[in-house]
């Protein structure tokens, strides 16, 4: 039998959980010394590092899968509808 966590016992420190993270990740930004911006900026980059379509990306994998007769999840098979070929 699992052991559950504290916030699944008491419910009610889950704000008290999320506001804890924050705090400690922004603690430990600042203790382990490297050098964060601290605005965003609006200017854009001017080379595309890196570019994706999932759902593309995910279709072209079933299709391939399906074509190729490798066994897929029960959750991935459903997808396999939108294949034309």
């Amino acid at each position: 039998m699992k052991r559950k966590r504290l916030t699944q016992v008491f419910p009610f420190l889950l704000p008290i959980r999320k506001w804890q993270r924050k705090k400690l990740f922004y603690l430990e930004m600042l203790i382990d010394g490297n050098k964060y911006a601290k605005n965003k900026s609006e200017a854009l980059l001017p080379n595309t590092v890196f570019e994706t379509s999932s759902l593309a990306a995910f279709v072209q994998y079933v299709c391939s899968t399906l074509y190729y007769g490798i066994a897929l999840p029960l959750s991935s098979r459903k997808m396999g509808t939108i294949c034309t070929e």
